[in-house]
């Protein structure tokens, strides 16, 4: 069996991976997991980043409004 029932994401899928030597068994398998963790994680780093430009576009254009 290639992983255990008890993993609830990727990430323990990973781990376990490693722990039991498969990842050099199924490279290709622990490569998309690794990718798949990676864009999970730059995704929401994109999605913060506009989250806070547009607080910040908006209080200037409240300033704006204001003078």
């Amino acid at each position: 069996m290639l992983i255990s029932s008890n993993i609830k994401w990727l990430d323990g899928i990973a781990q376990e991976m490693v722990e039991t030597k498969k990842n050099g068994e199924y490279p290709l398998i622990y490569k998309l997991v690794r990718i798949f963790l990676f864009l999970s994680v730059k995704t929401a780093t994109v999605e913060i980043t506009f989250s806070t430009t547009n607080i910040l576009k908006n209080r200037l254009r409240n300033r704006m409004g204001d003078e």
